[in-house]
């Protein structure tokens, strides 16, 4: 979020199987992506979004320490399961980012009051990123990102708030 979209910058996708790492496949189709609501909300204040991009998630994998009552989104591949090398095409990224951009509107449409979005990411660092880039800071939830700990499961790392991105 510090990035800030108002200054242009692009993310690569390191490949670990091309000579030169950080450049964009150019052939192949452009991934599609799929919003589900995997739960109702009924308590004010949090959402969830799961990223099942490059490994599955799932209702189980939302912490205990998120209220029940939270509704729980999940942005992933649609047509084709969950892949570690998903993310070939700039293109790729830019699918991504409309769709990220799209729940986060349907989001401050719905309100309820949700001040928090908590991002349970199976995702690659690009995609990580456009997460904090895209957020607009004055409309915006705030961000509250977890990271998998095995065996522990997802502990939250870090909180975005839109007073820090002003």
């Amino acid at each position: 979020s510090c990035l800030s979209n108002k200054v242009a910058v692009d993310f690569f996708q390191c490949h670990r199987t091309r000579p030169d790492r950080f450049t964009w496949y150019e052939e192949g189709d452009v991934v599609r992506f799929l919003t589900r609501k995997l739960r109702d909300g009924t308590a004010p204040g949090k959402s969830v979004l799961l990223l099942s991009l490059s490994g599955q998630l799932g209702l189980g994998d939302v912490p205990s320490s998120i209220d029940t009552g939270s509704a729980v989104y999940e942005i992933t591949l649609d047509s084709m399961p969950p892949d570690l090398g998903f993310l070939r095409r700039r293109e790729d990224l830019e699918a991504f980012r409309v769709i990220y951009r799209a729940l986060l509107a349907s989001l401050r449409a719905e309100s309820l009051g949700r001040t928090e979005l908590h991002l349970l990411p199976a995702a690659p660092a690009p995609v990580a990123l456009a997460c904090g880039y895209d957020l607009l800071p004055k409309v915006d939830p705030d961000l509250v990102l977890y990271d998998n700990i095995k065996p522990h499961g997802f502990i939250e790392r870090l909180k975005v708030r839109s007073h820090d991105r002003i």
